[in-house]
Parts: structure tokens; sequence; C-alpha cells
């Protein structure tokens, strides 16, 4: 053991006995029902009980209190013995979260001008980051953990997952912050009589039928409030961004790439994906919709279809491929464009096979080539945003492939370079940012 952590720092930073992977998805499964009880008892009490923001987020936070402990002690982070010690260090650990969660809602809402909800939503993110890692190295451990000797490469690496994730944050923000105040009540309830009316109408056009059952829904459950499908579109921008890492991800696993290199190169995606769609959520409610389930329809029948998770020809992989191009169909005009990656993509993959493994960048060419026939048909730069986004993880697994093919120097070249397109990807969320 004491070998393993010389030769492989990055060990000392996993909890032993449990995957990675695994862990972080039973944290983000708990903290995502906490999270839904804590924006029911939000929604309740800033719309129902007519609470200001920052009080309603506050009391919702302490109303899920018990459950929060409960699910994380027996569930994520089982710990060897419930002491009073492990509860002091909970109630730090909170506290921390808690003044992140309140105070956020503060500023987005009160001096950023943003909605309540995407106010508290902004707030719980950094939350939630915060909770991950208090909780895994602090508070469920006999013992802080001590910080390992970290390579050059695994420095540059952690420095550029830092950017990355802050740049996503800051791109998210910026997309809910474009979120207007609901209609007023009058025209709130016009709507939605107009809605429920017309909800069950299928006889509008074929390929904007998802973004209007959207908006029909929207308006019946929420009053036509802006923010409700501001969240649903960068949700969908957001998801799509994680397939993109993650068919990236796969391509460094069989390269062998340490776990600082594949969070680093994660997070640099899918802030590429959230900064160059920054203006997407701005857009009119239709358009925002219907480009956002383009985008994640086209992502996933990409993934589907150039081998990464399966032989299109197995039952699975296929009807994870209809699925996502009928997203895509029934959501705009150049949704009809997904069907083909389903030829092209068996072509790929017959092709890297002979070749003796996977295509490694069969995704991104599909992926790439959606954009830019779908920018081309439909007159509009929207879809470059996605052919970009597309280019910077491809240049991301290049970079790696350099990495395994190269000298000690070299690899840090390589991280270096990686650090530098997060760096410039911030600058670019900022310009973004300013200009729109």
């Amino acid at each position: 053991m004491g070998v393993d952590a010389k030769t492989d720092p990055e060990r000392a930073l996993s909890r032993p006995g449990r995957a990675p992977l695994l862990e972080a998805g039973l944290f983000l499964a708990v903290g995502g029902s906490a999270t839904l009880l804590n924006m029911i008892f939000y929604v309740g009490l800033v719309h129902l009980a007519g609470i200001l923001p920052t009080y309603a987020a506050a009391l919702s936070f302490a109303l899920v209190v018990p459950f929060h402990f409960l699910s994380y002690a027996r569930i994520v982070f089982p710990p060897e013995r419930v002491d009073r010690a492990l509860l002091v260090r909970y109630v730090a650990a909170l506290a921390l979260s808690f003044a992140l969660n309140v105070g956020l809602v503060g500023f987005y809402w009160g001096f950023m001008g943003a909605q309540p909800i995407p106010a508290q939503v902004l707030g719980l993110i950094p939350a939630i980051l915060a909770n991950y890692l208090t909780f895994k190295f602090f508070v469920f451990r006999p013992a802080i953990v001590g910080l390992p000797q970290l390579s050059a490469a695994t420095s540059l690496n952690l420095a550029t997952a830092g950017v990355s994730g802050a740049t996503t944050y800051v791109a998210i923000a910026a997309m809910l912050i474009a979120a207007g105040p609901a209609p007023p009540p009058e025209a709130a309830a016009a709507l939605k009589s107009e809605a429920l009316r017309d909800i069950l109408d299928l006889s509008g056009s074929l390929p904007q039928l998802l973004p209007g059952v959207l908006i029909k829904l929207n308006a019946i459950l929420s009053g036509s409030a802006p923010s409700i499908l501001i969240i649903l579109v960068t949700g969908m921008i957001g998801l799509a961004g994680l397939l993109l890492a993650y068919a990236s991800d796969r391509a460094l696993v069989r390269n062998d790439a340490p776990a600082s290199q594949r969070l680093a190169a994660g997070l640099t995606v899918l802030a590429g994906v959230m900064v160059l769609h920054i203006a997407t959520a701005d857009a009119d409610t239709s358009g925002g919709l219907a480009h956002g389930l383009i985008v994640l329809g086209a992502t996933g029948a990409a993934l589907a279809s150039s081998g990464l998770i399966g032989r299109l020809l197995q039952p699975e992989t296929a009807v994870v491929f209809c699925n996502c191009a009928l997203i895509a169909m029934l959501s705009g005009t150049v949704g009809v464009l997904v069907w083909l990656m389903a030829p092209v993509g068996l072509v790929l993959t017959r092709w890297a096979r002979s070749k003796g493994g996977a295509p490694p960048f069969s995704f991104h060419v599909l992926l790439g080539a959606f954009a830019i026939a779908a920018g081309l048909i439909a007159g509009t730069t929207t879809y470059w945003a996605l052919l970009f986004a597309t280019l910077i993880a491809a240049a991301i697994l290049a970079l790696d492939n350099l990495r395994v093919a190269s000298s000690a120097g070299q690899r840090n070249a390589a991280a270096i370079a990686t650090l530098c397109l997060a760096v410039t990807l911030s600058a670019v969320a900022y310009g973004a940012i300013v200009w729109t």
C-alpha cells in the first residue's frame, strides 16, 4: 500500500474500496433528491407563502437537513461510527454550504436581478460542490487527509479542472440570469387557459412538436415563467456537454489517462459547450427550446452511432439512437439530419474495426458534420457553437494522444496546452457576458 501511494499519488485522493465514479454517482443521486426536496420547499415558501427568496432559501435548507445527513451517512460515505466529533464536523461543513447557498441567492436575486428560481439554482451548485469535498475529505473520515505529492502534469491538470469548472459555472449563471420576470397574473391566467385548451392539439408543425408541448406545460404548471424554460434549455445544453465529455473520456480511458487528466479534459469540454452556447438561452422561447432539444438529440445520436457505447446494430444501442433521433426530429427541421448518422456511423465503425480498433474520432466526425450541415441548412450561426465545441473536444483528445507517445517534458507541454485552452474559454465567457 505504501508503494502504491508513492508511485501513484492520485490514489490518495480517492476513498479505497469504492470506485470514484460510483461514489460520485451515489452522491449526485442523494444530492439530487435533497435538491429536489429543497426546491419544493423553496418554491412553496416563495410562491405560496410569499416569503422573500433569501429567507426562503434559509428555511428550505434547514428543512432538508435531517434527510441530508441520514442519506449521506448511510448511502454515500458510511462512517465507522457516528460520534460527537463527526456531528461537529458535519455542522461545520453544513454551515459553509449554507452560507454559500443563502449568500449567493441574495447576490443573484438582490444584486444581479435574477429571478428567484434561477437564483436558487445558482446558489445550490457551489453548495453541492462544497458538500462533496467537505464530506469526502473532512466530515466522514476519522482523520483529515493530507494532500499527496503531485507531479507537474497532475498539478497542471488540477489547475485546468479548476479553471474550467469555474468557467462552466459562470456560463450557467450568464444563461440563467437572462430569464425575465413572469407575466402578470391576468396574462398568465389567459395563457394557462389557452394551453389547457390546446395541450392535446398535435395538428401543428411536426418539427416543432416538442417545443410546443413544453411551452404549453410551462404555461399550465408555472404561469409561463421564462425562468423555467431557460433552466430547461440550460439543462439540455449541459447534458449534451456531459455526453460530449463522456465520449472524450471513453477514448482517454483506452489511453490509460490518469484521473486528473480525465477530470481536466471532461470539465474543459463541458466548459466549451456551455460557454459557446451562452447566447442560446437568451434567444426567443421557441427557438431556444428547439435548439437545446436538437443539440441534445444530435449529441446522443452521435454517441450511439459512433461505436463508443456498443455497436449500433445491438438492440439497446439502436433504441438509444432512435430515441435521440426522434427528440431531434420533433424539435426542428434540421433534426431530420440526425438519422443520417446511422449509416455514416456504421461505415466508420466497420472501417475502424478492420484496422483493429474503435474509431477514436468517429463521434467528433459525426457531430461536427451534423453541426456544419445544420448550420448551412438553417442559415443561422447557432449550430456553429456545437461545431466549435466538438473541435475543442477533438483537440483535447489529440493532446492526450501526444501525451501517450511522448516524453515527460512533452506530456507537461500537452497539459500546459490544455490549461491554455481552458483559460481561453474563460476569456471567451467574459467577452460573451460583456457583449450580450
